[in-house]
């Protein structure tokens, strides 16, 4: 009903499908029970449950694959993440920011002799999870990690380190000459 209701009021939705989220379960044990129902005499129920097993199968090694972003996870059928990342929001809380940032916590050496280096592009929770307190923020920073350009589009920045996940840069570190 609460899916019917959106659909029928067509109400603005923000955020799209997160908002529903909490119907799939029922929606699926209901599919599960009328398919069950439909098919408890024949042997459609075998391949049924082969067809899900191996469904849960490509999830699992899918986010193997994807760990630490399992949440980036695309079904095969929209093209896997290669193929709907560019089409679909697919790093919404910028997680990719926190391992590019323990890289620059390791590295930003090799790139500057500034004894209090500046760092700009970050959410403040992977500053803080990542970066030791030498780093400080600034207007026209030294490093500049983000997750949808390789830097600001007002500095002349190059990328040093890429966040990759199935070949797609999700988030950059660059460095501004």
């Amino acid at each position: 009903m609460p899916v019917a209701a959106i659909v029928a009021a067509n109400a603005t939705v923000y955020n799209g499908l997160r908002h529903f989220l909490f119907v799939v379960p029922g929606m699926i044990l209901l599919a599960m029970v009328a398919t069950i129902r439909l098919c408890r005499r024949t042997a459609l129920v075998a391949v049924l449950a082969v067809i899900l097993a191996a469904g849960h199968a490509e999830a699992a090694v899918a986010a193997a694959r994807l760990h630490p972003f399992e949440y980036m996870y695309f079904s095969p059928l929209a093209g896997g993440y290669r193929g709907a990342h560019a089409r679909y929001e697919s790093d919404y809380w910028r997680a990719c920011e926190t391992p590019a940032a323990r890289w620059l916590a390791v590295h930003y050496g090799e790139h500057t002799g500034d004894e209090r280096p500046t760092v700009g592009g970050l959410l403040s929770h992977s500053r803080e999870a990542a970066l030791p307190d030498v780093f400080t923020e600034a207007d026209a920073p030294r490093f500049w990690v983000d997750s949808f350009h390789p830097g600001p589009r007002e500095a002349s920045y190059r990328p040093i380190h890429q966040v990759i996940v199935e070949g797609v840069v999700v988030c950059a570190v660059s460095v501004r000459d």
